[in-house]
């Protein structure tokens, strides 16, 4: 989860689809893991990490109606969010930019990426205009 459009409107399905199956809800929040081309893998320091948890921190207190959790974890975006399968988890909701054709395919996006490796079933939520 990031606090943008839609980060939002992915927040807003998944809760609702929570509520209306009974299900609880976790807000996952992915720390991107950052690397110098030069010397050893660096990773965002504490403060960057505060600054991170508060996405799912504010999210969390957004929802009302079903049983919601938040966690951070850090990795490189794409291979973190298909990667999860843990028994727990039934349905993974993300966000899309609508970038539009031309810049999807420059850019790449991450709710493409997920839909096509994760081993979860995934719903991907369009921005509301």
């Amino acid at each position: 989860y990031l606090d943008t459009p839609d980060g939002q409107a992915a927040l807003s399905a998944g809760a609702r689809f929570a509520h209306q199956l009974g299900a609880d809800l976790e807000v996952l929040t992915v720390v991107p893991d950052t690397r110098r081309h030069a010397g050893e893998p660096s990773r965002y320091g504490a403060e960057q990490r505060a600054d991170y948890q508060q996405a799912p921190d504010r999210a969390v207190s957004t929802v009302d109606g079903v049983r919601v959790t938040g966690r951070l974890v850090e990795g490189p975006v794409v291979d973190t969010l298909v990667d999860i399968d843990d028994g727990q988890t039934d349905l993974l909701v993300c966000g899309s930019r609508d970038y539009g054709p031309v810049a999807r395919v420059l850019l790449g996006g991450v709710s493409d990426r997920v839909v096509r490796h994760s081993r979860v079933p995934v719903t991907v939520v369009p921005r509301s205009h």
